[in-house]
């Protein structure tokens, strides 16, 4: 690296100065000629803890060796880093000098750190002695004269001296030669606190004996030692006083001194500020001033605090403490501003009343009126936050939030006027006619927020100039209203509104009648209305509990509709606001089949269960004759009631259904009035603010005018249809036997265009038109479910994938070339012709989206590739269950050995299709890449089937003396198929879990202790858990590239836990706990290595009572 000019005069960049920078160390040079290395005197070589035999490390120094060099000229090496060396005193570096022809004092070393290498650094130079030829001994090697030691205080005394010579520019090049013959220079304005960089390098004397000069310069140990170790301290203060019963205070305060941290902090962690903080606050109840019969409750909240940091150093130049900057200053006045500019000081004051409102009182009656000043409530707050700092000269906040609330609840009352005139049960749906005569609920509130700052930066170069103030401003009032109606006891609407408005203010300061005036004319205007949306709920529960022969059924109905404006961008007002509506319609249906099978008094009895049988038949032998007796009148034998048990074994079920339309409409030019309506053009319309869903909607505004022209609008018309169906039902056999079935459906379809006005058609149309969705149900895969995985990765559903393309691809053309196919008038003769290159029908190869698709799902679905519907979209979903079985335990060979036995299992399948999107071209005659007619859809996410076993079987058993066991068997499948790449990737895990466990209270144990056998007489719960967990993944290829498919198992594991552990309770706080845990894994492909983790311990858990 050549050095900046201002080191010496120009150089001539052609010159013939030489330079090599290297390294030399003892493993190499320890023999070295003329001058041998060694290491340092002080200094030993380190022991390598890693190697065998107390190694040592080998030891190196930076050699810069240079050739030609002219006079006052240098060259050097530099590396980066960042470091904060503020905390040191000293600088030290061993440097050696030797030469075949220069003498002492004619090379120079250099050291140059700071920011960077040419605008801001510190520079150190000394002259060097010339080490003599064929001596090995350290301290000639390395002479004490040559010896770099820099006390860092010279480095700021010489920038300081520079600052005090007003002769020129306080950032110039500047140089002050020590008494020793060293020299500390500076330029810019270096900052020791970010030590960015740093250079090492040799020079030619400018009074050189030799003005070419040739030397070999090693530097050495470059050091910081004498750190500044002052401690500080800190301290914490808090103080909370109560005020009888109507307000308390807390007064806290803490205070942290320069040096101050916590014992594990390292030194540069350790605080640079003096931190001086303190916080007053009340909480006081007005409304305790009043009679307690008022009911008048006016919370109020004040509170105040300061936070106050000094620094150690002077910002502006961090190096350089405060009070040395301070005391350097001239005048009083400067010295104020400094201390006060590098102060980083908070304030902050609050003023707050919130929910100030009259409560309800035994004199206000038991029956509320819309006008009671109890439905009123209001709140008030005020926030300033001052600050300043050496960047900010002043940044002063102030927030003004203030709010209007009315709620009114009033009880119900319903017009019934058949209520007392019918007695008859069979006329209740005409007798409980009913009519809500008035709401339920209303309320609305204003919120008011004002958020006003001025904030000036400091001009650091001139503390006297002015600096232009910057105001941010926002002013907004937001209006939220509402009301609830029960029409009748089934019916409720309820409607709420949420309208946000900005008031706009003059710019900068409001300094005059005008402007202060012009701000509360727009605030009585309620302000420029930026945001609108209003939500209406319908619900409406059928009366059919009303009626006797369907009263074991419920369905529930409800109807959303949401409505939402949106201003255009301020900036851009001529793109026009956006309108947003939807709607979502549901509906749930709740069959009880036990209450419709107890409607017959015979089913009814074969519901009752039977009575529990004597524990002891010798007790009373008359009345066991007279049960057996009325069980012969009854007529029910046990295989009656078992098959009419099997008839009922439908329990219950439910199903639900939701369906929700949205539609967006961006460049609407029209603003909203009450209600988002803009009455003077009536417009958009009742119909869509409720939800009305009609496709000629944009058409319609545009035809009205109410649509901008504007060619920079580009935001998206958008369309939203999704379906959602969810299903369950519980049905049990017999008694113990659940079987729980369940099923779902989701499907999503988002169409959007840049629906603009254009110039070439004179009118607004749709451009770039596209349909995107999602879809996901539950599938049937069961019977590929164990579908087995042979030696080269094959399978033989993957086989059959492969089998049904051919036919998935004639059945596809024959659909699309004839009748209403979309190509049937392009490509009806071309119907049954047969592409050479795939061996395929025309139009759909063997790598056709839509083949692999229907071949892909009529494979693992285990159906007929001939038979399987042609679209991924299934209408009826295929159930999922789970059943559970614990009628073991009941049984007279179990029963009095075991209090619990159960068995599980549980199948689910899913087929997701993560996103799809209809093509530009679909229905051109075009064919793509491949020889492939355009799909319907392009399937991006390809199609996912997940399928879940959790678990196959499941064994859990309780023995009646507290022993536990566990058995479960579990495996899943996850199958992603990606169309574009006619990739599959299987991801196969099946696991095996056993466990054991004893739970016992009294336990003796085989000792004593002082004499005494030990008894356990707590709860001791042992556990015994042991699982094998196999996984792998397969990424399976369809003709690659060399026309083969391809099985690569890409990762795959096989873990095998032991979980043992010991809980005892000791007592009601303390519970003790020893446990072992060990997992190990074993990788099926070489990509990881085989590793175990083993963690062992004892617990002890204390509860705080």
């Amino acid at each position: 690296l050549k050095f900046p000019p201002r080191v010496g005069p120009p150089v001539d960049p052609n010159d013939d100065t030489e330079l090599v920078v290297s390294t030399v160390n003892v493993n190499e040079n320890s023999k070295r000629t003329p001058i041998a290395y060694v290491v340092p005197p002080g200094f030993s070589r380190e022991v390598d803890p890693t190697q065998v035999g107390n190694v040592q490390q080998n030891e190196q120094s930076l050699s810069i060796a240079v050739c030609n060099l002219e006079k006052d000229d240098a060259r050097g090496a530099y590396r980066t880093l960042d470091y904060d060396i503020r905390n040191y005193k000293t600088l030290k570096m061993f440097v050696h000098a030797e030469s075949p022809t220069a003498q002492n004092g004619d090379a120079i070393a250099i050291m140059r750190i700071g920011t960077d290498l040419e605008s801001n650094f510190y520079q150190y130079e000394i002259p060097l002695n010339i080490s003599p030829e064929g001596n090995a001994d350290p301290h000639v090697v390395w002479p004490t004269e040559n010896e770099l030691i820099v006390e860092l205080q010279s480095f700021y005394d010489v920038k300081l001296e520079r600052e005090a010579d007003k002769s020129g520019s306080p950032n110039r090049y500047y140089t002050k030669v020590l008494p020793n013959g060293h020299r500390i220079s500076v330029t810019g304005l270096p900052d020791l606190s970010n030590v960015r960089t740093i250079l090492l390098g040799v020079k030619n004397s400018a009074t050189s004996s030799t003005n070419a000069l040739c030397a070999e310069v090693w530097f050495n140990e470059l050091r910081l030692v004498d750190f500044a170790n002052k401690g500080g301290y800190g301290a914490n203060a808090r103080m909370v006083a109560k005020l009888a019963d109507f307000a308390n205070v807390t007064v806290s305060g803490n205070y942290q001194s320069i040096g101050f941290g916590a014992i594990d902090k390292k030194l540069n962690e350790r605080n640079l500020n003096e931190e001086i903080q303190y916080d007053i606050a009340s909480n006081v109840e007005l409304g305790k001033f009043f009679p307690q019969k008022s009911g008048i409750s006016v919370p109020m909240f004040i509170g105040y605090s300061e936070k106050i940091i000094n620094p150690k150093y002077y910002p502006l130049n961090p190096d350089i403490l405060l009070r040395t900057a301070i005391n350097n200053a001239e005048t009083q006045a400067d010295k104020d501003e400094i201390k006060s500019a590098a102060q980083d000081y908070t304030s902050r004051y609050s003023l707050n009343f919130t929910n100030v409102k009259k409560n309800r009182t035994a004199t206000s009656g038991d029956n509320p009126h819309f006008y009671d000043i109890e439905n009123w409530n209001t709140s008030f707050a005020y926030q300033r936050i001052f600050r300043r700092t050496q960047v900010i000269e002043r940044n002063d906040a102030k927030t003004y939030k203030s709010s209007l609330g009315y709620n009114f609840s009033p009880k119900s009352k319903y017009w019934e006027p058949f209520r007392t005139k019918i007695k008859s049960k069979r006329l209740t749906l005409i007798k409980d006619f009913n009519i809500g005569l008035k709401p339920t609920n209303m309320n609305f509130r204003v919120d008011v927020d004002r958020r006003y700052s001025e904030m000036m930066n400091r001009d650091n170069d001139n503390f006297k100039s002015i600096v232009p103030v910057l105001y941010d401003k926002t002013f907004s009032i937001n209006r939220v209203y509402g009301w609830k109606w029960n029409l009748t006891k089934s019916l409720s609407i309820d409607y709420a509104a949420n309208a946000n408005s900005w008031i706009e203010e003059p710019e900068g300061d409001l300094n005059t009648p005008e402007k202060k005036q012009e701000v509360w004319d727009n605030f009585r205007k309620l302000g420029r209305m930026n945001n609108f949306n209003q939500t209406v709920n319908a619900n409406y529960t059928l009366p059919l509990r009303k009626i006797s022969l369907l009263n074991w059924t419920t369905v529930t109905t409800r109807y959303s509709a949401n409505y939402e404006w949106r201003n255009a961008p301020p900036a851009s007002p001529t793109l026009g606001n956006t309108i947003q509506n939807s709607r979502t319609f549901g509906a749930n249906a709740s069959l009880n089949f036990m209450s419709l099978y107890n409607k017959s008094k015979f089913l009814q009895k074969i519901n009752r269960p039977p009575p529990p049988k004597r524990p002891n038949k010798d007790v009373d032998e008359d009345a066991d004759e007279l049960v057996d007796e009325k069980k012969k009148k009854e007529g029910i034998s046990k295989g009656t009631r078992a098959v009419f048990q099997l008839l009922m074994m439908l329990k219950q079920a439910q199903v639900g259904i939701n369906k929700t339309d949205g539609t967006t409409l961006p460049g609407f030019t029209k603003s909203i009035d009450y209600g988002g309506q803009n009455f003077k053009h009536n417009t958009p319309g009742l119909p869509f603010v409720l939800g009305h869903q009609d496709e000629n909607f944009r058409f319609d505004v545009a035809r009205n005018g109410f649509l901008t022209t504007d060619s920079n609008q580009i935001s998206r018309y958008i369309n939203l249809n999704a379906f959602d169906l969810n299903g369950s039902a519980t049905v049990e056999p017999f008694k113990g036997f659940r079987v729980s079935i369940s099923f779902n459906k989701r499907q999503s379809l988002n169409t959007n265009s840049n629906f603009r006005y254009t110039e070439a058609a004179g009118d607004f149309e749709d451009q770039i038109f596209t349909e995107i969705g999602t879809f996901s149900t539950s599938f049937g895969t069961w019977n590929t479910m164990f579908d087995k995985l042979e030696d080269d990765y094959s399978s033989e559903a993957f086989n059959q994938f492969k089998d049904n393309r051919l036919t998935i691809a004639q059945r596809l053309q024959n659909r699309e070339f004839t009748g209403d196919g979309i190509y049937a008038n392009m490509y009806a003769d071309s119907l049954g012709m047969i592409d050479d290159s795939t061996s395929f029908p025309a139009g759909f190869s063997n790598k056709h989206q839509e083949v692999l698709l229907h071949s892909f799902i009529a494979a693992y679905s285990g159906k007929n590739a001939n038979d399987v519907a042609l679209t991924p979209f299934r209408k009826i979903p295929v159930p999922n269950w789970r059943f559970t079985y614990n009628g073991l335990g009941q049984l007279d060979v179990f029963k009095d050995i075991f209090s619990n036995i159960s068995i599980s299992h549980a199948y689910s399948s899913t087929l997701t299709i993560g996103s799809f999107q209809r093509p530009l071209d679909y229905g051109t005659d075009e064919l793509s890449r491949g020889g492939n007619l355009t799909t319907q859809y392009l399937y991006q996410s390809g199609v996912t089937i997940v399928e879940r076993l959790t678990p196959l079987i499941g064994i859990d058993v309780t023995t009646k003396d507290g022993i536990t066991a566990k058995f479960e068997f579990k495996t899943d499948r996850n199958l992603q198929l990606n169309v574009i790449t006619a990739n599959l990737v299987e991801v196969r895990n099946k696991e095996y879990v056993i466990g054991a466990g004893f739970r016992t209270t009294g336990l003796r144990l085989p000792l004593k202790f002082q004499g005494k056998r030990v008894i356990l007489r707590n709860d001791l719960n042992i556990r015994f858990d042991f699982s094998i967990r196999d996984g792998i993944t397969v990424v399976r290829k369809l003709e690659g590239n060399d026309g083969l498919d391809s099985y690569i198992p890409t990762a795959g594991i096989r873990t095998v836990s032991i979980r043992p552990s010991i809980d005892y309770k000791i007592n009601d706080s303390l519970n003790f706990r020893m446990f072992y845990n060990r997992n190990a894994n074993n990788p099926v492909t070489s990509n990881s290595f085989p590793s175990a983790l083993t963690d062992f311990g004892i617990t002890l858990r204390y509860t705080m009572q």
